[in-house]
C-alpha cells in the first residue's frame, strides 16, 4: 500500500474510527482508472449499512486495496511469465536445429533412440506454436 494511504489507515486505526470523507476521496483517487471494480467496492462499502465513518468500513476498504495490489502483482507475474515463454519459443525457433538432431544425419538405430524421446512428431510443433 502506498505510504500516504498507509498513514491514513494507521491513524484511523489507532483512533479506532472510520475514514473521513476527505480520506475516502484520497483513497479512491489513488486507485488507477483500470481498477474500476476496486472503486466500486469502496463506494459500496462507504454507502453500506455501517456508514462511511465506521471502523468496519475502514477494514473493508483496506481489504479491497490489499486485493487490488495482489491482482496487480499477479498481473505483473503473468506478463513476466508470458515474456519468458515467448523468449523461449523464439529461441527454440531460431536455435532449434542446434539442439534437435536432424534425422538425416543419424544412423537407423540413433534415429530410433531419438524418436523414442519424442512420442509424437506433432508435439514439438504444437508446444512451440500454441503454448
Amino acid at each position: 500500500m502506498k505510504t500516504e494511504l498507509r498513514k491514513i489507515f494507521d491513524s484511523a486505526e489507532s483512533e479506532d474510527r472510520g475514514l473521513s470523507s476527505r480520506e475516502i476521496a484520497a483513497v479512491i483517487n489513488s486507485i488507477p482508472a483500470e481498477e474500476r471494480m476496486a472503486r466500486t467496492e469502496i463506494l459500496a462499502a462507504v454507502n453500506g449499512s455501517d456508514g462511511s465513518d465506521s471502523p468496519e468500513t475502514r477494514k473493508e476498504i483496506s481489504e479491497t486495496l490489499k486485493y487490488m495490489e495482489m491482482r496487480a502483482i499477479d498481473a505483473r507475474e503473468d506478463r513476466a511469465r508470458v515474456d519468458r515463454e515467448n523468449e523461449a519459443r523464439s529461441l527454440g525457433v531460431r536455435m532449434g536445429s542446434m539442439v534437435t538432431p536432424s534425422v538425416g544425419s543419424m544412423s537407423g538405430e540413433e534415429s530410433q533412440e531419438w524418436r523414442s524421446l519424442v512420442p509424437s512428431l506433432s508435439e514439438p510443433l504444437s508446444s512451440c506454436a500454441g503454448g
